[in-house]
């Protein structure tokens, strides 16, 4: 038994001899009847069980290695952010960037998944399931999924699967930042456009505010053509400035430690209270070759009687005064 449903016709005059496995032919003898039902039931269950793709039995026709084209206005069906499989060479998967009705045709221009293209032994395209006007899940729909970044601490670069073909008011994307960020970081994905990542309220980013290995949500504004980040990320809030060498580190600020000349000692302050909050991040990336000193200054860290020694490079961190049993927590 053949799974041929989608030569089925949605026209029930049509359907008499659409299928060799089923005789719906008019006048047909009743022993035919019960067979067909059963055969009915049996690739209707088959299709159900597969139903995240499905073969509409639309021809599709190599154009090249980005686009393919099919008989008739189906514009309808191939949407902007919709999911395709391809029967190529290989199984291969893909998003709708755009299709297009011109001269009898649809052409539907894609962006494949994994760097692989279309090829001239395409044969079939199966149509995902659920299309973006009726609540489709679009690309980067998992929340709890996310790129890691590359790039440059002022301009991140991310990449997808599947890829994001568009972007449009509402987009959604979380990342990893590779490293800490420079003052008006941008971002983009999947070879799209570089757009300005800002605060909520379209405040601006400014250099140390995003720290390396942080999870960030943020959501495309076609408004204000920026990324706004969900939430006040670890950094939002604190008075970034460069020092070296000693230094008393307030309440309230961050610290871009430059220690290319050689350690440094913070000293953290004397008389916290529980929320007062102090960041630091190496600025030349040579924690690794002289570390960064915190003198506790009578209160613990981390629940620890002892100043805290930092000698990874690119380090980026918080503290976060708790009490005095816990002392500073690191954030």
């Amino acid at each position: 038994m053949a799974n041929n449903v989608r030569a089925w016709s949605t026209t029930a005059a049509s359907n008499g001899t659409a299928d060799a496995d089923i005789n719906a032919s008019e006048g047909c003898p009743p022993s035919s009847v019960n067979d067909a039902e059963r055969q009915m039931m049996a690739k209707i269950k088959n299709t159900m069980i597969t139903a995240e793709y499905l073969d509409h039995g639309y021809t599709a026709t190599f154009a090249s290695a980005t686009t393919f084209a099919s008989p008739g206005d189906l514009t309808a069906v191939y949407l902007s952010r919709r999911r395709l499989m391809f029967s190529d060479a290989t199984t291969t998967y893909g998003t709708i960037v755009s299709s297009s009705f011109v001269a009898s045709n649809t052409t539907v221009t894609v962006v494949m998944d994994s760097s692989v293209t279309l090829t001239s032994a395409l044969t079939a395209v199966s149509i995902g399931a659920q299309a973006p006007t009726n609540l489709s899940a679009p690309a980067n729909f998992n929340k709890e999924a996310y790129a890691t970044t590359a790039g440059t601490s002022t301009a991140y670069t991310a990449a997808f699967t599947p890829k994001n073909v568009a972007l449009t008011n509402g987009v959604h994307v979380r990342i990893k930042l590779n490293q800490t960020c420079g003052a008006t970081p941008t971002l983009a994905v999947d070879g799209l456009t570089a757009k300005t990542i800002v605060k909520p309220g379209n405040v601006a980013v400014s250099a140390g505010d995003l720290t390396a290995n942080s999870v960030l949500s943020l959501t495309y504004d076609s408004t204000l053509d920026k990324w706004v980040i969900a939430g006040a990320p670890a950094g939002a809030g604190i008075t970034w400035a460069t020092t070296s060498g000693s230094f008393n580190a307030a309440d309230g600020n961050g610290y871009l430690v430059d220690t290319s000349g050689g350690t440094s000692t913070a000293t953290l302050p004397a008389s916290p209270s529980a929320g007062h909050k102090v960041m630091f991040a190496d600025m030349a990336g040579t924690f690794n070759a002289n570390k960064l000193t915190l003198s506790r200054n009578g209160n613990k860290i981390m629940g620890i009687a002892e100043d805290m020694d930092v000698s990874v490079q690119y380090a980026a961190f918080g503290l976060v005064y708790s009490d005095a049993t816990n002392g500073w927590r690191i954030i």
